[in-house]
């Protein structure tokens, strides 16, 4: 594997790439996956966020997915709220909400801007998806009512990788609110509820031992 793309590696990868040498744990389809997701970092998005940290000029809305039939069949099915097509990105209250996330928890760990750079792949291949009976003031639905939340985890090994996004009706985009990495041994009682009833996307494939 590429010197360059291990290095980049840290927080989730850094038990990946150590399981992705580990070729006798892992099927052949999961190396394949877990080769997809290290590849998978996308540096504008690093870039982007550095300089709304540092409050330099950087576009309001930074799209890095577009929603997939299934998280959009999904929501339509359990709310009539038609995402198809839309786009998935973060604006600056994404990045101060991600950026704290870690703070007064046990589970979760700071998300590096490598980690960060490969949203856009867990928001287009996720396991699971969910929707929390909490709705947003932050956007609104077509019929002007609050947008629900809609949450999103891959696993990544011993991680979850967890992505919490809202639709804006106007604006015709989703919005992430916030994302973090949680140990799974240490997942979060808000999170291992959220996730009871949750949907399991089709041929979904974790990276994960079998």
């Amino acid at each position: 594997m590429d010197k360059q793309v291990k290095d980049s590696c840290v927080s989730s990868c850094t038990n990946l790439m150590q399981a992705g040498e580990n070729k006798v744990m892992h099927t052949p389809e999961q190396l394949i996956e877990i080769e997809e997701y290290i590849n998978s970092s996308n540096e504008k998005i690093g870039v982007w966020a550095e300089r709304k940290r540092n409050g330099q000029k950087a576009l309001k809305y930074l799209p890095v997915a577009k929603v997939i039939d299934s998280v959009a069949d999904y929501v339509q099915k359990k709310y009539g709220i038609d995402i198809h097509g839309n786009s998935v990105g973060l604006n600056e209250s994404s990045l101060k909400h991600i950026d704290s996330e870690h703070i007064n928890s046990i589970s979760k760990s700071k998300m590096s801007n490598a980690d960060l750079e490969r949203i856009g792949y867990v928001l287009e291949h996720p396991d699971e998806i969910a929707l929390t009976q909490k709705r947003t003031t932050a956007t609104r639905t077509k019929d002007n009512k609050k947008a629900p939340k809609i949450v999103l985890r891959k696993r990544i090994d011993g991680h979850y990788y967890v992505v919490e996004a809202v639709t804006d009706a106007i604006a015709g985009q989703d919005v992430v609110i916030t994302a973090f990495i949680e140990e799974v041994e240490k997942e979060s009682p808000k999170y291992k509820e959220i996730f009871k009833g949750a949907y399991h996307v089709p041929n979904a494939l974790d990276i994960t031992s079998p």
